[in-house]
């Protein structure tokens, strides 16, 4: 609010409904800022669209900015003029940040290094993005809206970039620390290996959608070379190996062996620091950090080779991938302990992963009181969404009898005016009631 939004709509999961309407109370209204909470199933892209869905229609004709904000980041009053700078160039349709994390202060080595790794990861991000976007205007951010026919679940923020870059829109990208933007990550093991792995999946498939695209090689050389290509090949460990390998063997013989390896080994160590002299920048101590960077980058081609054969896993959430039996989408394994019975078998995909959230959801609450609460909200939303349907179906009902002279003489009369089965009709007409 201090920084300038005038309107705030804030999509959350049914669970964390009454917690963040709660937190509302504490928050002082400004007279020209309004604030809307609505709640959906946990999934970040189905969030981020239904709170675009409930914005107002005058907010929408009168604000043509949208700042899309998780609820981990914060950032500074002045950091919304910023963002606003390069859409005062017609051809921008996006703007991107400068990200930081926010570091953890712990006694904890272990969480100290994971914190720096986090912190590692955003800074070698930011550094690869402005490079590219400086030098030809690409940007790590290509992933289609699908993977081998499945729905992307993850990758949204991927989506976004890459619809806007194939609409032929700009993406700007602002490098002034006015335009801070900062995250924060638990400095936790299993948080580390969760998040890579899904970020080296959806590196695998962005880069392997963008090299199959020609015109990116033409538009975005430097992109496709630093960024997309070198991503199938760029595994530290053997690559290392192989350049020490076959330096030594080059040189074992020389008479100033010794003054070589020197020099080598001062540029294979600038290699590893050059894309992260912002961070020791900012903290010189970070440089003690410098071997945990380099045993990360061999560690992390694991982590790659886990991603590349595990790339039919589509969801955000990897505790319930993608998979083409609904029972194992989160539902229990065998019918009879689901509930839905023959249910399961009309129902679509997509209804049964919404089940089954809602069923995980309602076993986590302990009282009956909670549980209560949360069936008549998905009640209300179900009914909510029924008459939304309706008044759907009424609207192209009107235009139906305005534009089909034969489905008009089919209403007047009563009498099909083609051999459609009456059972759709009825369903038409029930509907309209």
């Amino acid at each position: 609010m201090r920084a300038g939004c005038k309107h705030i709509s804030v999509c959350v999961p049914f669970s964390g409904y009454e917690a963040v309407k709660g937190l509302f109370g504490h928050i002082h209204k400004q007279d020209d800022v309004t604030i809307q909470l609505v709640a959906d199933q946990a999934n970040k892209r189905e969030q981020l669209k239904r709170a675009i869905e409930n914005l107002p229609s005058s907010i929408k004709k009168s604000h043509k900015v949208i700042v899309f904000a998780d609820d981990d980041i914060t950032y500074g009053e002045h950091t919304l003029r910023w963002m606003l700078a390069p859409f005062e160039k017609e051809s921008v349709g996006a703007v991107g940040t400068c990200q930081r994390t926010r570091r953890v202060e712990t006694t904890s080595i272990a969480e100290r290094v994971v914190d720096w790794i986090f912190a590692d990861y955003i800074e070698r991000r930011h550094f690869e993005n402005s490079t590219t976007l400086a030098i030809d205007g690409s940007i790590s951010c290509f992933v289609s809206e699908r993977w081998s026919g499945r729905k992307l679940n993850a990758d949204d923020d991927n989506f976004w970039t890459r619809w806007l870059l194939e609409n032929h829109w700009e993406i700007g990208y602002q490098y002034n620390e006015q335009c801070q933007v900062e995250t924060k990550f638990e400095p936790h093991v299993q948080q580390l290996w969760r998040r890579n792995l899904r970020w080296s999946r959806s590196n695998w498939r962005s880069n392997w959608t963008s090299i199959c695209k020609v015109a990116n090689w033409r538009t975005y050389p430097r992109g496709t070379y630093s960024l997309y290509m070198s991503g199938f090949v760029n595994f530290g460990l053997p690559t290392d190996a192989l350049l020490w390998r076959l330096w030594l063997g080059m040189t074992s013989s020389h008479e100033q062996w010794g003054t070589w390896t020197k020099w080598y080994f001062i540029w294979w160590l600038f290699t590893k620091v050059v894309n992260r002299i912002g961070l020791y920048r900012r903290n010189w101590r970070d440089v003690i950090f410098l071997p945990v960077a380099i045993l990360w980058g061999w560690l992390h081609g694991v982590i790659k080779l886990h991603g590349l054969v595990s790339l039919h896993q589509v969801a955000a959430n990897m505790a319930h991938p993608f998979v083409e039996r609904p029972a194992t989408v989160g539902l229990p394994n065998t019918e009879p302990d689901n509930g839905l019975g023959d249910d399961s078998l009309v129902l679509g995909d997509d209804q049964l992963k919404e089940i089954a959230r809602f069923q995980e959801e309602i076993r986590h609450h302990e009282t009956d009181a909670d549980k209560y609460r949360l069936c008549t909200r998905t009640r209300d939303d179900l009914l909510r969404r029924h008459a939304d349907l309706r008044l759907l179906i009424a609207v192209y009902e009107h235009v139906m009898l305005d534009e089909c002279a034969a489905y008009r003489t089919f209403k007047e009369n009563s009498v099909p005016a083609t051999n459609q089965k009456h059972d759709e009709t009825e369903e038409w007409e029930l509907a309209l009631l």
